[in-house]
């Protein structure tokens, strides 16, 4: 439930909200669900982004492991956060 939480607050710009629900998904996560991981913690990094945390939220993002990265799915969530990370510097 706190994946799907963490994707509707996220939809809707609470980031605070969705940042709190990507800690709690990610704490009850089990270690075999890499690629769940993965899209938890890219979810994570674009709510961190909202808020404007900068660091911790490209931090977050480089932490995603190059196997699971390569996933088309994670790939594009990746691609989606160097967008908004570069509009911001704009």
């Amino acid at each position: 439930l706190d994946s799907l939480a963490l994707a509707a607050y996220l939809s809707a710009g609470s980031w605070e909200e969705a940042e709190a629900h990507a800690h709690r998904s990610m704490a009850l996560r089990r270690g075999a669900m890499q690629r769940s991981h993965a899209i938890t913690t890219v979810r994570l990094a674009h709510a961190q982004l909202g808020r404007g945390d900068l660091e911790p939220a490209v931090a977050t993002a480089v932490s995603v492991p190059a196997e699971v990265s390569a996933h088309p799915r994670v790939t594009g969530m990746l691609n989606a956060f160097g967008t908004k990370l570069s509009d911001l510097a704009d």
